[in-house]
């Protein structure tokens, strides 16, 4: 039903990852947001602690994208683009810098509610190709 994409923002358009792998042995000042336990185990294992840095907020982190404080920010890639959709970031020259990893969720039903599993697929195959799971989750992360 849903993935969280975890995904690298960046100024510089040379700045081009396919994996968490791709941050190692660079020299890129790498910001995430406090909080994101997938993300600081990630970065801790392929950015050094003096370039590794938490910011309190995905607002927080894309203005040291501008500032130049930052080279990268590392946050979930749907929360980060609706921000930057928003009227402050529109005009910004934070851009996707790469994919690093997509988790996917999945829901699970109790074994003594098996008999409801088949309906359950049925509805929620029904809901993605109408694009409501999409309109949902849209929903929930702008609010």
């Amino acid at each position: 039903v849903l993935s969280v994409r975890f995904a690298a923002f960046a100024t510089d358009p040379s700045i081009r990852l396919r994996g968490w792998d791709d941050l190692r042995g660079t020299d890129y000042k790498v910001e995430y947001m406090l909080g994101i336990k997938r993300c600081k185990e990630k970065l801790s294992g392929v950015v050094r602690p003096e370039n590794l840095y938490a910011t309190n907020n995905a607002v927080q982190g894309i203005e040291k994208l501008i500032l130049g404080r930052a080279d990268i920010y590392v946050n979930s890639e749907l929360f980060i683009r609706d921000i930057l959709k928003s009227k402050k970031f529109a005009s910004s020259s934070v851009r996707y810098a790469g994919l690093l990893e997509e988790i996917p969720h999945y829901l699970y039903l109790h074994n003594k509610h098996r008999e409801l599993a088949p309906k359950f697929s049925e509805v929620f195959k029904a809901m993605k190709e109408e694009g409501l799971i999409e309109k949902y989750r849209s929903a929930v992360v702008n609010e």
